[in-house]
């Protein structure tokens, strides 16, 4: 393990943030020694091992910590205004308007937005489609991209591993024949590429059978 660490450390220094975990997989099974199996060094291998590099030196200074604490002031409720936010963290109205423009520029807010119910704007179905396909290559994934750019029924999609699967889509629908219209462009758009297709369906309408309702704000006490 300590052998591979070192490795990704140093692809790390090689390339850029928008790396695939199995790029780094693939990279580091070719630079492994003999010895090491290929099994050694699995996706999830990487993220095991990409996540000892971030606690490397995850002590926070209290800078970081005043950063961190506005950030989820603002998962709260981002409409609130700098002033509110500063009155509940202790911190001038100039610092937090600082804070909240470097949280913007460095990419830790992606965009203000609200989550809405689902089902009170007609839909009735959340799809989690997992995806395996034969192999995972560079072009497949700019063609996986545009594709999905054209579904817009898909919120959510990216590469991974589980299940014997590789991929994930996340969807929702107002009803099963809109599902299945994508469930069959799957299927024609993506041979001989696609291999399997398992869908996990949810209920929008039946709030009775949500256990925790979808949030990021629990977070806050995640890693407390």
């Amino acid at each position: 393990m300590s052998r591979y660490l070192l490795i990704l450390r140093l692809e790390f220094s090689k390339r850029n943030s928008n790396t695939s975990n199995y790029q780094l997989a693939s990279s580091v099974r070719m630079q492994s020694f003999p010895s090491m199996s290929d099994e050694g060094c699995s996706i999830t291998t990487i993220i095991r091992l990409n996540e000892l590099c971030m606690k490397k030196g995850s002590k926070m200074s209290e800078k970081e910590k005043e950063k961190m604490r506005l950030l989820y002031e603002l998962i709260k409720g981002s409409r609130r205004s700098d002033r509110q936010l500063a009155k509940v963290l202790k911190i001038s109205q100039p610092t937090i308007t600082r804070k909240r423009t470097r949280l913007e520029a460095e990419g830790y807010i992606k965009e203000y937005t609200i989550v809405p119910d689902v089902s009170k704007m007609g839909y009735e179905m959340v799809a989690f489609t997992f995806l395996g396909f034969t192999e995972a290559k560079a072009e497949l994934l700019e063609k996986a991209r545009e594709w999905s750019k054209k579904q817009p029924n898909i919120v959510f999609a990216s590469d991974g591993e589980g299940l014997g699967m590789n991929s994930i889509i996340v969807s929702v629908h107002k009803n099963y024949a809109s599902f299945s219209k994508l469930i069959t462009s799957l299927r024609q758009d993506w041979q001989p590429n696609l291999k399997d297709v398992q869908s996990f369906i949810l209920s929008a309408n039946r709030p009775d059978l949500m256990v925790k309702q979808f949030s990021f704000r629990y977070l806050e006490k995640a890693d407390n």
